[in-house]
């Protein structure tokens, strides 16, 4: 995943009470925990996230393409590139060759676009309804999270927003440093709840013009590329959100045509994966004598959306298969809740590194996320019990 400026992560370290007064907490925003082997640490987290998946996985009835199952699954799998990303550009001094944050970003864009496409129909949603649903589904968790890590910035940092800063975190707008160094996270809120005001206008234009949502999607995205490039970068991903509503608009064509000749389809599959991930492993070494870097950027987005895009085929015939992974459908129910509390635990009072040496590091990296998990896993069930 794209790294965000430091800008006062010096401040935030040198403000880190914490450690002396638990004497067990790390703080990784400014001194970055020293890695000899990321490759080594990266392979074993995948592998043994990998057996678990396998040994969990179990015979359930046979789903078709982009079920509901089936996307759990993906967002499951999406979450953990996150956090896994972060580890890498948040926390350690060395990378792997490969980090597939940003990947993880692309998936939950795609699935969302793709849910809230299909849930509307053809039909600009009512106006009420549609802001409850993202109220209850988006803020809420939101808020809820967000007084935590302010009351451990607090006590644990010394660390204060100022009245501005924190207005605009609390409405969902985190596009200052400030904001953004609450969880590392937070710019996707920002991002996703402009794309609901923007899903909202086009399906509008539609009903009032007769206007193609499709065109004014992805007229947005390539205008908020542009933005994010040229004037201020906000956000990333940009076009993830529209390739998810254009998948909801051909999801039956696609269905038959996967159903006709799923050995070619996965074949496919198979390919845009490897393409997506060897040019995002080697563009990197070559990019600064050949690239321009808007185009860069652009290329990257393409093929990450290839591999989602793989990705979603690979999952659909595990779904006819009739295959089903207990692990990866937790993650996928708790994904947005880890998504909201795994930056604060990873980067800014890790509770974990600090207590193994290095060389034990994807042992840590699997008991903080069991840790993360636990404590998204209670915040789910209290805004379920909250909602009634």
């Amino acid at each position: 995943m794209e790294s965000i400026p430091s800008g006062s992560s010096t401040k935030h370290a040198s403000e880190f009470r914490g450690a002396a007064i638990l004497g067990f907490l790390e703080n990784y925003e400014s001194v970055k925990l020293s890695v000899a082997d990321p490759e080594v640490h990266q392979v074993i987290i995948v592998l043994v996230f990998g057996l678990l998946v396998c040994f969990a996985s179990r015979k359930t009835n046979r789903t078709p393409l982009l079920d509901r199952q089936q996307t759990e699954q993906l967002k499951g799998l999406a979450i953990f590139l996150v956090i896994l990303g972060h580890l890498w550009v948040h926390v350690s001094d060395n990378q792997p060759l490969l980090v597939l944050g940003g990947d993880g970003v692309t998936i939950f864009l795609m699935l969302s676009g793709f849910g809230l496409a299909v849930s509307s129909g053809n039909r600009c949603p009512d106006a009420r309804t549609f802001a409850v649903r993202r109220l209850m589904r988006v803020m809420m968790p939101y808020w809820l999270a967000t007084a935590v890590i302010l009351a451990l910035d607090a006590i644990l940092l010394g660390h204060l927003l100022s009245p501005v800063d924190l207005t605009l975190t609390l409405l969902g707008v985190n596009i200052s440093d400030a904001t953004r160094h609450l969880d590392y996270a937070r710019w996707f809120v920002t991002s996703i709840l402009l794309w609901y005001v923007l899903f909202y206008l086009a399906m509008f234009l539609k009903d009032k013009a007769g206007l193609d949502p499709l065109v004014w999607l992805f007229s947005f995205g390539l205008a908020l590329y542009l933005f994010n490039h040229y004037v201020y970068s906000f956000a990333y991903q940009e076009l993830a959100f529209p390739a998810g509503c254009a998948l909801a608009r051909y999801r039956d064509e696609i269905t038959n045509r996967f159903e006709r000749s799923r050995g070619r389809w996965v074949l496919g599959a198979v390919i845009l994966l490897a393409g997506g991930i060897l040019y995002q492993a080697l563009m990197p070494l070559v990019y600064p004598k050949l690239w321009p870097m808007l185009f860069f950027r652009f290329s990257f987005q393409a093929a990450s959306i290839a591999l989602t895009a793989g990705l979603i085929i690979l999952f659909g015939q595990l779904g006819t298969l009739g295959r089903h992974s207990r692990v990866l459908a937790l993650l996928g129910t708790l994904s947005y809740e880890l998504f909201l509390l795994h930056g604060p635990l990873l980067i800014k009072y890790n509770p974990v590194f600090g207590r193994l040496p290095t060389a034990f590091l994807s042992l840590g990296f699997l008991l903080l996320l069991g840790i993360v998990l636990g404590l998204s896993a209670g915040l789910h069930r209290a805004l379920r019990r909250a909602s009634g």
